[in-house]
């Protein structure tokens, strides 16, 4: 069945030789845009099923990908039969998964890496246990080095007294390093976010409270209004009061002197209710509140020098942490190495030594 031809679709089946990014929803035609698409380079690119590559993520999308190809063959080769000689090589065609492309070309190249053929890929269980292992091993190394600094670490994050978080803390760091082509980069760039940060983690909080108190002395105008046509005057003046503390707030220029405004600020006893109003008084409270909340968060940091430190904590908590991912990688590489394993993430490291290399590239790209 011939599905219904949309402007972006056109855009991408008549684009060629550029790098093309196809971003849409689940169910939106991003698989049959594909297929279409492999049609029209064989048809008018005179290219073959054998000459390209196409990747998923799963293997049943694959497979899935394989058979909508061999369906859309079958329909196209009714108006051109030369489509049918595609068909046979479509179960050896690459079309697979990442790890699978990847896995086989570290197969076919394991002379160039330097590597045992005969290695195996570690995957579930076995690599819970073995990962489990290595985190307990790094950090009881760590612990023998710099036992202050791994408490600081475990006080900052751990739970019911048990490494399980800190654990979980460097396989995340870990997981998203694998996805980076220069890990050393990624880490002294991670932490010179911490130097000279001082005057930009105060202006970050000086905008973050005003965006707050904007708000804040919106809905106080506008309760201001719809009191004064009720005529409670009470509720008006009690709104003005709360409406200038915000305002006070708002005018100072630097996070040192909304430090020093919210410490010398008064909001004052909450105004009684007016007659038989049921519906201004609690807004006025909860707007209140919320001021109330705002100031008593301002407070909390005293002066610049409380959070210079924090910062300067933060930094250091940082610096563990990557120092523990050293270890572990160090460890779980050693432990892999002795038993032959090799992880996906692996895989693909090495898939990119060899597209790096440029006789194995030359030789894919024939």
């Amino acid at each position: 069945m011939e599905l219904e031809k949309i402007e972006e679709q056109e855009r991408v089946l008549s684009s060629y030789n550029q790098n093309l990014v196809v971003s849409a929803s689940a169910g939106s035609g991003k698989t049959s845009v594909m297929i279409r698409k492999i049609i029209d380079l064989i048809l008018n690119k005179n290219l073959h099923v054998k000459d390209l590559l196409v990747l998923t993520y799963t293997n049943s999308a694959a497979n899935e990908m394989k058979q909508k190809l061999i369906n859309a063959i079958n329909e196209k080769a009714q108006e051109n039969p030369k489509l049918l000689s595609e068909i046979d090589d479509i179960p050896l065609a690459d079309i697979s998964t990442f790890d699978s492309f990847c896995q086989k070309l570290v197969k076919k190249y394991f002379y160039v890496l330097g590597i045992d053929p005969g290695f195996n890929i570690v995957q579930g269980t076995k690599q819970v246990e073995l990962q489990n292992k290595s985190l307990k091993n790094a950090i009881k190394a760590y612990k023998q080095k710099n036992i202050e600094a791994y408490y600081n670490l475990f006080n900052a994050y751990a739970s019911n007294r048990t490494d399980k978080n800190i654990y979980s803390l460097i396989l995340t760091l870990y997981n998203y390093t694998c996805s980076i082509l220069d890990y050393n980069e990624f880490k002294q760039t991670s932490l010179s976010l911490f130097d000279g940060t001082v005057n930009k983690a105060s202006l970050f909080l000086h905008n973050n409270f005003k965006q707050n108190l904007f708000e804040i002395k919106k809905y106080l105008d506008t309760l201001l209004v719809q009191c004064n046509q009720m005529e409670y005057k009470k509720y008006c003046r009690y709104i003005n009061k709360l409406s200038s503390c915000a305002e006070q707030l708002l005018k100072a220029n630097t996070f040192e002197n909304l430090i020093e405004c919210a410490n010398g600020l008064d909001l004052g006893r909450e105004v009684a209710r007016e007659g038989d109003d049921e519906v201004y008084k609690p807004q006025i409270t909860a707007l209140k509140e919320w001021l109330k909340s705002i100031i008593t968060q301002i407070k909390k940091y005293v002066s610049p020098e409380i959070y210079k430190k924090s910062i300067t904590f933060c930094k250091q908590i940082v610096e563990t942490l990557f120092e523990l991912c050293d270890l572990f990688i160090k460890e779980y590489t050693s432990i892999k190495k002795r038993q032959n394993f090799y992880d996906y993430n692996d895989i693909e490291r090495l898939t990119i030594c060899l597209l790096e290399n440029e006789e194995v590239l030359s030789v894919i790209k024939a």
